[in-house]
């Protein structure tokens, strides 16, 4: 599907809109646009084309590394584990089917659904866990079942915060999430 991909990025560089109503010069995917939005950047500077896509999917691969580094050190208190964890990821790369580094929004997903749970967990701030909830409405808006991890940290927070602090947290995802859903969807 990468050449699909890059279509809508294409649209996207061009200031067309990424999901017109279906024709048969193009039918728009059903994916959340996050992916083609943050390849813009990238795709302006290295052209216009599957590499710079791929480029972009790579980074949130390098991404997902990192937070598994970063999640393993501090439960086991041991920079060797997270070594062994990150590098046990990069060797699963062929079981994984090779799909992080192709020109789709998995690995940024991933990468955002990973990155949310973690600045919720560490409890630092109010403010850090906002950011949390945040980062992983983030990852609703690369893939739809992005959900499923919003959800998962409202109902964290939630159980552990109490419901003061529970309803900030979930206006926050409600107004990104579900508002800015019904907004931005027709603009895009």
């Amino acid at each position: 599907m990468e050449s699909e991909v890059l279509q809508h990025v294409t649209r996207l560089a061009s200031s067309q809109f990424v999901y017109p109503s279906p024709s048969p010069e193009f039918i728009p995917l059903a994916y959340n646009p996050l992916y083609y939005v943050v390849s813009l950047p990238i795709v302006k500077v290295l052209g216009l084309g599957l590499p710079s896509l791929r480029f972009v999917a790579i980074m949130g691969m390098f991404g997902i590394g990192v937070m598994i580094f970063l999640v393993v050190r501090d439960h086991t208190r041991a920079t060797w584990w997270a070594v062994i964890a990150t590098g046990l990821f990069a060797a699963a790369y062929r079981v994984m089917d090779t799909y992080l580094d192709n020109a789709h929004s998995d690995g940024w997903f991933v990468f955002a659904a990973l990155l949310g749970s973690y600045l919720v967990s560490r409890n630092r701030s109010f403010h850090w866990n906002a950011a949390g909830v945040v980062v992983l409405v983030l990852s609703f808006w690369f893939k739809q079942h992005g959900v499923i991890f919003v959800v998962g940290g409202l109902t964290f927070l939630l159980w552990r915060d109490g419901w003061k602090r529970a309803v900030g947290y979930g206006t926050i995802a409600a107004i990104l999430g579900g508002a800015g859903y019904i907004i931005a969807g027709p603009l895009i």
